[in-house]
């Protein structure tokens, strides 16, 4: 007889174990929402931001993440000869073992914004919503750089470059492709300062 399909495993859609804290699952949960939210412009779909916050919905809640891993337990009870666990659909494949610690890398230079602007908003100064890259350590393969050659996600590069909503400050009097380190607030991500080039559109200011 065929065995039927195993169950949603909700721990393992947000990498943790059966035995995890309510931190850690929190603090699981608030990265791969980030890293996966759909203005992120990661590549993977929508699809696993659904599952993240579906496993967030029942794991957030300590009676239903007791039956849910009652549930599993009873599926594949702890000590039992089985199979690997299946990684979570539209999830990177599973990094192979480490094999030592290695130095930390350098700090990566943040990504190069350039923001087009109307003439007008150059002259009085404000500001602009807008998308400006970010980038960040890719969250599949930053514990394993021995894997990043197998990594899908950023294709063996290690990072990731991410457009991300903004409202970056226009100062007044900037000029075309003048450079200026101004004020940005990333949606998700909060207010920084950052190098901007402006790109005014309709004649010089």
């Amino acid at each position: 007889m065929s065995r039927p399909l195993d169950p949603v495993d909700h721990f393992a859609a947000l990498g943790v174990s059966r035995d995890a804290s309510s931190s850690e699952i929190r603090k699981a949960f608030k990265r791969l929402a980030r890293r996966f939210h759909p203005d992120a412009g990661h590549g993977f779909g929508v699809e696993r931001f659904h599952e993240v916050q579906a496993a967030w919905a029942v794991l957030r809640d300590p009676d239903r993440r007791r039956a849910h891993r009652a549930t599993l337990d009873a599926w594949d009870p702890p000590g039992s000869p089985r199979p690997p666990p299946r990684p979570p659909p539209h999830a990177p494949p599973p990094a192979p073992e480490p094999a030592a610690p290695q130095a930390p890398e350098p700090e990566r230079p943040p990504a190069e914004a350039r923001v087009a602007i109307l003439a007008s908003l150059a002259q009085r100064g404000g500001r602009v919503l807008t998308r400006i890259p970010l980038r960040q350590r890719c969250p599949a393969c930053a514990d394993a750089p021995i894997a990043r050659r197998l990594c899908r996600a950023c294709s063996g590069a290690g990072v990731l470059t991410l457009r991300v909503k903004a409202f970056v400050t226009v100062p007044a009097g900037v000029t075309d492709g003048e450079r200026r380190e101004v004020p940005v607030e990333l949606e998700l991500y909060g207010a920084s300062v950052r190098p901007v080039t402006f790109e005014v559109l309709g004649g010089a200011p």
